[in-house]
């Protein structure tokens, strides 16, 4: 293991070993979420869940890992890297919103279904005004300077029991939808997923493409972010930048890439059930299993700039959302704006 840690680290050292990880990175995020993609739509068509739903839980799931993965790191080595796991989390919630949903928007407007994508949007921005409240009541810590609050254990608790509460909340929905498509077929109402379609579907097979395709996803990520943030620091850029920049968005790219094949094949609800699932998931997930390691500071960027502008966009999507039954390409474009 520590001879290929020795040989990743110098590959990274070499500039133009850099450029080259980053583009076969790519390839492997590209590849990885068309398998991705079509075996999440495969396991919600045999199981007879709603793709919102497949989206919002295993889909973001695994789109998350990339966020987690480095923010976990960031809060093992402690010191200013701790900057990052925070930044990176805040801003890929941004990201999720303002560059990917923008971006799919602008593509295929998506409809809206009340009854779970309204409710899970409800409950992302609950979410972010919780960790906003948490992040800025703390007290700072005098270990991390420039810190002006502090993200603690028990904040961490806190987030993970949220967590919980947005898996049941998943799974409530999950049976609801289930049980109200059992009783279409007694009625002869159509529903997705006929026995037929079922019956060709192995999920065995479904769910091993599922996990390779995100095992190429996560790993493309991961060549990706690292590449990018050492070409970056090349350049002097400051490791908060970098994590609410371009590790963000490369940590976003998993999303991005599925919801952009989703929504170019058609499944527009894959697509947004994933977007708002990772935000909740970046959020309680991400930031309450780092705070639970050893807390985590609270900069003055992200007091003024990163939780507002995260909100805002939340805000936004919620109150597009409440005018008719879809988001339309001209919402798309002013989400997009705001994020730009």
């Amino acid at each position: 293991m520590e001879y290929l840690l020795e040989q990743w680290n110098f590959a990274l050292s070499h500039s133009i070993l850099r450029w080259i990880i980053l583009l076969v990175s790519i390839g492997f995020i590209t590849k990885g979420a068309d398998w991705f993609t079509d075996s999440a739509v495969n396991i919600a068509k045999a199981t007879g869940i709603p793709r919102v739903i497949i989206g919002a839980t295993i889909v973001s799931m695994a789109t998350t890992m990339p966020e987690f993965t480095v923010s976990f790191i960031a809060t093992i080595i402690g010191g200013p890297e701790r900057d990052m796991a925070v930044g990176n989390a805040i801003g890929s919630c941004v990201c999720n919103i303002g560059l990917i949903l923008a971006s799919c928007l602008l593509i295929r407007p998506m409809m809206i279904q009340r009854a779970i994508t309204f409710k899970q949007a409800i409950f992302m921005i609950g979410t972010g005004i919780l960790v906003t409240a948490l992040g800025l009541i703390g007290e700072p810590n005098p270990l991390y300077e420039g810190s002006i609050s502090f993200l603690s254990r028990i904040d961490g608790v806190i987030l993970i029991i949220a967590l919980a509460g947005y898996l049941y909340f998943t799974y409530v929905i999950a049976q609801k939808e289930r049980s109200r498509k059992v009783e279409g077929v007694a009625t002869e109402e159509p529903v997705v997923g006929d026995k037929d379609e079922e019956t060709k579907i192995k999920l065995s097979t479904e769910f091993l493409w599922f996990f390779i395709g995100s095992a190429g996803v996560v790993l493309g990520s991961t060549g990706l972010v690292q590449s990018s943030s050492r070409i970056a620091e090349a350049f002097g850029v400051p490791k908060l930048v970098i994590s609410l920049t371009l590790v963000a968005f490369g940590t976003s790219l998993p999303e991005y890439v599925t919801a952009l094949m989703a929504t170019i094949k058609g499944y527009q609800e894959l697509s947004v059930g994933n977007i708002i699932g990772a935000d909740i998931l970046d959020i309680v997930w991400v930031l309450g299993g780092c705070s639970l390691v050893g807390g985590l500071p609270i900069q003055y960027q992200t007091k003024v700039l990163d939780f507002p502008a995260m909100l805002v966009l939340m805000l936004l999507l919620v109150i597009f959302g409440m005018t008719k039954d879809h988001w339309s390409r001209k919402e798309g474009a002013m989400i997009l704006l705001v994020y730009m």
